[in-house]
C-alpha cells in the first residue's frame, strides 16, 4: 500500500468483498462499494485522507460522485489509489458517468480501470487542482451521446476548473474521443 504522510490515520479502505457496514478506517474493516448508501463517497473525507481502491471490480449502479464533501487542500489532496493488480469501476453500461468530479478541489485519482459508462468515464466540472495519474479509461461512451444529448460521449471530459493535471493516463476505445477540454484552464 502507498502511505503519503508515513501515517495511516484517517484513511479508509474498500475491498471488493468488504462490507457497507463497516467503517472502512482500516484494512481489516473495509467499504465494499464506491457509490451508494453507505459507501465510501458516504464519509466525510477531510484533506490528506487517501482512499485504497483494492483489486476488484466494483460495479457502479450511478455514478460515484466526488464533490466539495470530499475536498482536500494545498497541504493535503484527499487521494483515492487503486490497485496496480487492476480496480476497475464498472459502469456496467447503467450509470452513465463512471466518476463525477463536480465544485471540489485537491483531488488525486491513480492507478483505476474506469469502463462502461454510457456517457463518460470522467468529468471533472468547475473543479481546481485535480490530478488524475495511470489511469485506464475504456469503453466508455457507449450511448453515443453526452450531456444535452449531444453526440460527444468518451473518456474525460472537463467543463470550468482550473490546474487539472493529467499524467500517464490511457484512454483507449471510448465512443468519440478520448479527452475533450471545454473551458478548463491550465490542463
Amino acid at each position: 500500500m502507498l502511505f503519503r504522510s508515513g501515517s495511516t490515520t484517517d484513511d479508509v479502505y474498500t475491498t471488493s468483498i468488504g462490507s457497507d457496514s463497516n467503517s472502512g478506517e482500516s484494512p481489516g474493516l473495509p467499504k465494499r462499494t464506491l457509490n451508494g448508501t453507505g459507501g465510501i463517497l458516504d464519509i466525510d473525507l477531510e484533506p490528506g485522507d487517501t482512499v485504497y481502491i483494492d483489486t476488484g471490480r466494483y460495479t457502479l449502479s450511478t455514478e460515484a460522485f466526488i464533490y466539495s464533501l470530499h475536498s482536500g487542500s494545498p497541504s493535503g489532496p484527499v487521494s483515492f489509489i487503486g490497485s496496480p493488480n487492476l480496480s476497475l469501476a464498472d459502469g456496467s453500461l447503467t450509470s452513465l458517468i463512471c466518476f463525477k468530479i463536480q465544485s471540489t478541489e485537491y483531488i488525486v485519482m491513480e492507478e483505476m480501470d474506469i469502463a462502461n459508462a454510457l456517457d463518460y468515464g470522467i468529468s471533472v466540472n468547475s473543479s481546481n487542482h485535480i490530478s488524475l495519474n495511470d489511469n485506464e479509461v475504456s469503453w466508455n461512451g457507449q450511448s453515443g451521446y453526452g450531456e444535452n444529448s449531444v453526440p460527444r460521449a468518451g473518456g474525460l471530459i472537463t467543463a470550468g476548473g482550473t490546474d487539472i493535471s493529467l499524467e500517464g493516463n490511457s484512454y483507449n476505445f471510448n465512443y468519440s474521443y478520448g479527452c475533450y477540454f471545454s473551458g478548463s484552464t491550465n490542463v
